[in-house]
């Protein structure tokens, strides 16, 4: 189990004619609390992770919310097939300069559910099929940005040593 803490500012100095007048951008500051876990029992394993966040927004009295989590589930079946799923939330505050001194801030939430299917095809070779699904539930302003999607994913992993191609036999 763990816990982490962040505080401070997220804007740059590059944002100066965004602030509203005589504001500093360390001003406006970020504080996220997360926790963590990790567990696993026999051939099964979990993660997850939870995290709070507050932004302070140029231009408004109120600091926006957030929140995010995700768990992640991992099954070894024989010493060579595996199968994962994952699922995660991501409700984060939006926050850019739109014109002027004006801010957008709102909270885009994100949903990603993903399932995998693993098999080693020996020691150094990995074969994983994965299938995601993302979707949004998000300000109607927002949606041409931030499309539902689908992934089909195919990756093939080979440990090698490079190192091996260039050192000289001896006799």
């Amino acid at each position: 189990m763990g816990a982490s803490l962040t505080w401070g500012p997220y804007l740059n100095s590059e944002l100066g004619a965004a602030l509203p007048a005589g504001a500093d951008w360390k001003s406006y500051t970020q504080r996220v609390v997360a926790f963590d876990t990790r567990f696993s029992r026999g051939y099964f394993e979990f993660r997850g992770e939870l995290a709070f966040a507050r932004f302070d927004v140029p231009n408004q009295a109120a600091p926006i919310d957030g929140v995010t989590y995700y768990a992640e589930l991992k099954q070894t079946w024989s010493p060579r097939v595996f199968t994962a799923l994952r699922v995660e939330r991501n409700d984060y505050p939006f926050i850019r300069p739109a014109s002027g001194s004006t801010w957008i801030a709102r909270a885009v939430d994100v949903y990603n559910g993903e399932a995998g299917f693993g098999i080693r095809t020996s020691a150094g070779t990995l074969v994983k099929a994965t299938y995601r699904h993302v979707w949004y539930n998000i300000d109607p302003d927002l949606r041409p940005t931030l499309p539902n999607g689908y992934a089909v994913a195919l990756q093939i992993s080979c440990d090698m040593d490079i190192r091996s191609w260039f050192e000289r036999s001896l006799p």
